[in-house]
């Protein structure tokens, strides 16, 4: 690899309208399997893997600022929205149940977690 790759991925968090509970699990446990936890995630930003050329991987999204009692801050320029911060993480885990897994298109512009195929 000469080059640094990057792929938005599955739009993460709870309770997201358009996502079934397999897909929710799944996704919830690859984050969790990355040290992040799908709580602080919001579920209008993108997860993006990012892979550098010398094959480390990172991901890169935003996630929630917290109180020091854990609430969620509200934002200090817009009164309405919660605060969010551009946080990077190492990608410890691409696969999940001991199976890589791949993102394919879903509805509405959103990518899906699905097991990769089987090698023949």
């Amino acid at each position: 690899m000469t080059e640094r790759e990057e792929a938005v991925v599955y739009r993460a968090g709870d309770d997201h309208p358009l996502v079934d509970s397999a897909q929710l699990l799944a996704v919830r446990a690859w984050l969790r399997a990355n040290n992040i936890d799908p709580r602080d995630v919001p579920t209008s930003t993108d997860l993006t893997v990012v892979t550098e050329p010398d094959g480390k991987r990172t991901i890169h999204y935003h996630r929630f600022v917290l109180t020091p009692d854990g609430h969620r801050q509200i934002s200090p320029t817009q009164a309405n929205e919660v605060w969010t911060e551009k946080v990077t993480s190492p990608c410890l885990v691409v696969m999940l149940f001991g199976r890589p897994y791949r993102w394919e298109p879903g509805p509405d512009d959103s990518l899906i977690l699905r097991p990769a195929p089987e090698a023949a």
